[in-house]
């Protein structure tokens, strides 16, 4: 039926990352993911997506929200000073 293709779409795209895929994508310390979460000073008005609690001792981040972070980072390149 309509509804379930609906929900398994919607459900596709927000695929959960656990703390292993994670610091693949965002290279930082567990600390500093915790940082980024937690205090403003950190990230201002854009801070870190918040964990979603799966269990006693599991999280995961909405991998969707954690590219669209990435996404709003500024980018800086790296020249090398000419010869």
């Amino acid at each position: 039926d309509g509804s379930r293709a609906s929900f398994s779409k919607e459900f596709a795209m927000k695929q959960c990352v656990d703390w292993k895929v994670l610091k693949t994508i965002v290279p930082y310390c567990r600390a500093q993911i915790t940082r980024l979460e937690t205090i403003p000073e950190y990230m201002g008005d854009d801070p870190f997506p918040s964990r979603v609690q799966l269990g006693k001792c599991r999280v995961c981040w909405w991998l969707h929200e954690v590219e669209a972070w990435l996404e709003r980072r500024p980018r800086r390149l790296n020249r090398l000073a000419p010869d």
